[in-house]
């Protein structure tokens, strides 16, 4: 069975939003892209309706999708008991109306999800379906377990869409596969987001990101490089360093050193300087002895030299120098 096969993570939708909503086709499209297959409508026209969706201030949220409001629907049920009824879904898709299917992305059933089932087994317990997240098709026990148990809820529009050429560019993938493609692809995304390469992952070639990596790698050659050239450095500046410790060491060993001969010399030269000292005392006491010696001199010099000029002024005669000079002696030693 072919139809049209929408990807809701192709660049093309994937930055669109659900009507006034800020929801992206990219994260929550499924539903509106299995509309659109069963429609046979064009994706962007059927989100940019903002009355197909919920509004701002809808109690469970903008960008919930109206299905009634888009075409009439034919039949809408839920399956909250198991098992699915599998027999009602088949016999819509061998009328020819195409079949919106609810599930579940994995077993924690946390993350729902909306298919298009186009076909059916021939024992009637599979289908084969239109997937929008990454536009496959493939059946829907390889990707999300036994149909009975996995399948939450079925829409059907009042329009026969299903037609009957086989599609030989499809392949069916096995569920654990599909996870798998699914878990590498979200986790190439996250390596182009990280990466910051510009432009939608999906149109990222390796080559990007081989190209980005090696300018990392080339970078984190260049840091080793500087590392081991800074650290080489360092190494180089312990040992001067190391070698200045010891020369201060020496040159501190030699200061004390010299500081204790200084001490030693300084005591030595203050013992001499005292002892001078005291020999200047000495000579200082001697010398007041010598000035009051030399002063009784000079009164007595000038006592003599008044007793010359009163004998000059007298008439000595009748001496002659014989008698004076002894005349003069007995006065000046005082004697009789």
């Amino acid at each position: 069975m072919i139809m049209q096969l929408i990807n809701q993570r192709d660049p093309k939708y994937a930055g669109w939003t659900l009507g006034s909503s800020s929801l992206s086709v990219n994260s929550y499209g499924c539903a509106a892209s299995s509309a659109a297959m069963a429609l046979d409508m064009d994706l962007l026209t059927l989100i940019d309706n903002n009355d197909f969706f919920t509004k701002p201030g809808h109690p469970q949220g903008a960008g919930l999708i109206l299905w009634e409001n888009i075409h009439t629907l034919k039949d809408r049920e839920s399956f909250s008991e198991y098992p699915a009824d599998l027999p009602k879904i088949a016999g819509y898709i061998h009328d020819g109306y195409p079949v919106i299917l609810e599930t579940r992305f994995d077993e924690t059933e946390s993350l729902m999800h909306f298919v298009l089932a186009i076909g059916v087994s021939d024992d009637g317990r599979d289908f084969l379906i239109n997937d929008p997240w990454g536009g496959e098709q493939v059946w829907f026990s390889a990707k999300y377990g036994d149909p009975s148990r996995w399948i939450y809820q079925m829409i059907v529009y009042d329009k026969k869409t299903i037609q009957t050429e086989a599609n030989p560019e499809q392949i069916p993938v096995d569920k654990k596969q599909f996870e798998a493609l699914v878990t590498k692809s979200g986790r190439f995304d996250e390596v182009c987001h990280y990466l910051e390469i510009a432009g939608e992952p999906i149109d990222t070639p390796f080559e990007a990101i081989q190209s980005v990596v090696a300018g990392y790698k080339a970078r984190i050659t260049d840091l080793n490089n500087q590392l081991v050239a800074e650290t080489t450095e360092r190494k180089n500046r312990e040992e001067q360093v190391s070698r200045l410790k010891d020369q201060v060491t020496s040159a501190t060993e030699s200061s004390t050193a010299i500081q204790k001969k200084i001490v030693e010399i300084t005591r030595v030269y203050e013992g001499q300087v005292k002892k001078l000292q005291v020999q200047v005392d000495a000579m200082g006491k001697d010398k007041g002895k010598l000035n009051e010696t030399i002063s009784t001199l000079t009164i007595e010099k000038q006592k003599l030299q008044n007793q010359v000029d009163s004998l000059a002024k007298q008439a000595v005669s009748g001496m002659d120098a014989k008698t004076l000079a002894k005349y003069l002696l007995k006065k000046l030693t005082g004697r009789g």
